[in-house]
This record gives C-alpha cells, sequence and structure tokens, in this order.
C-alpha cells in the first residue's frame, strides 16, 4: 500500500507552526466580484467573503492595518501578456468591468490599503512589501481567492519575505472543494499555520492597539 501524504510529511519534518508575531496585517487576496460572484471564472464565495469582513472589523478594532489586492488589465491585454495564454478569461477584468469591482459585502474602508496586481502573487509588481516594511508588520493574517491560485502564490512570498503567515481557512475560498482542500493543506505543511476565523478573532481581541510611528 503507497504511503500516505501525512506520513511523508510527517518523516520529512513538515507541518511545524511558525505562530503569530507582534504587528499582523490583514490582506485579502482577489476578493472581486468576478471571483466572488457567480462569472465564468468565480463562483458563490459568500460565506468566505462575510468571514472577510468579520475579521477586518475584528482587526480595525485593534487599528491592525487591512490590505486588499484585486486583478485589472488594459483592455488590449498588454499588461497580461503569457498569462493570458493560460488564463485567457482575464482579460475580461479590465478597469470598466464590473467583475474587476471589489465585492462590496467586504465594507473596505477609507484608512484601508487597496492595491491593483497583475501576477499571482500580491507582492508581485505591487508596493506591499515596502509599506508592510515601513510599518514593521512581521505577520500576514492571510485570506481571499483562489486557493490554488493567487492565495497560494501570495504565501509562498510571505514566507519567502520572512512573515509569520497565518492562513483563514474559512475566509478563502476556490472553485473547486477538491482545489482548496489540496492546497490548503499543503500550505498547511510549508508555508504557514492554518486557523478558522473564530481563531483568528480570538487571538486579535486579545492583542493590544497597534499604532504606526510614520503616522504620528
Amino acid at each position: 500500500m503507497p504511503e500516505s501524504k501525512e506520513s511523508v510529511y510527517a518523516r520529512a519534518r513538515l507541518g511545524e507552526k511558525v505562530g503569530w508575531g507582534k504587528r499582523p496585517a490583514l490582506l485579502v487576496v482577489d476578493f472581486q466580484r468576478g471571483f466572488t460572484e457567480p462569472s465564468p471564472m468565480g463562483g458563490d464565495m459568500t460565506v468566505e467573503v462575510e468571514n472577510t469582513k468579520r475579521l477586518a472589523d475584528a482587526c480595525r478594532e485593534k487599528n491592525i492595518k487591512c490590505f486588499y489586492t484585486r486583478v485589472g488589465y488594459n483592455k488590449d491585454g498588454s499588461d497580461l501578456t503569457v498569462w493570458s495564454l493560460k488564463a485567457p478569461g482575464l482579460r475580461e477584468y479590465t478597469r470598466d468591468s464590473w467583475m474587476y469591482e471589489f465585492d462590496p459585502r467586504l465594507g473596505i474602508q477609507e484608512d484601508d490599503i487597496c492595491f491593483e496586481k497583475h501576477w499571482p502573487s500580491s507582492f508581485m509588481g505591487t508596493s506591499l512589501v515596502q509599506i508592510l516594511i515601513g510599518m514593521n508588520i512581521d505577520t500576514i493574517i492571510l485570506c481571499g481567492c483562489t486557493v490554488g491560485g493567487c492565495l497560494y502564490s501570495t504565501a509562498i512570498d510571505c514566507l519567502s519575505y520572512g512573515y509569520k503567515t497565518q492562513i483563514v481557512t474559512d475566509a478563502s475560498a476556490d472553485r473547486s472543494e477538491e482545489t482548496k482542500k489540496i492546497f490548503m493543506w499543503n500550505m498547511g505543511m510549508k508555508y504557514g499555520d492554518l486557523l478558522t476565523t473564530d481563531e483568528a478573532i480570538e487571538h486579535i481581541n486579545q492583542m493590544e492597539p497597534m499604532t504606526y510611528s510614520m503616522l504620528y
């Protein structure tokens, strides 16, 4: 009988906990209408969006900064380049399309920080890491979509840039539950800790409110 993936990873000593640091930020990946609502590249992500809203509200109570990313492209696809060959549906995510709009159920606030990105990772081609460094952030609370794509790529870069990463399972979504299950499991083995919205909020509620030296 083939060895289970659990025993293979245990033998490899994968899956240890990274825990929380002292200065987290919330990073919400691509919860825009073209993914969170029924569309050729999306689906009904209502539960995950609502959990993200709860998470963001808890963060704001402790002055934890909330970051949101979305994909968006020129009408001719010139800033999409090779990815348009693999995922031609992304050509529809132009800045005048409803699919580009953030899901209004997120309740994004004026002081939240929003990015447009062109590639899977939220770090690639954006100023995200520079802002996180400026805020002295050491932990990323990560959620969004899709688990097997942009969220996964972002989780790898969170680790690569040295951030402790807390991946919120029920505030993250994919088009396929099977894909979500295996990619989420793999992220928990290699790139961050897995936890629920309630568990993340419980930890946040125990924190002291954060301050940012450059803002005062």
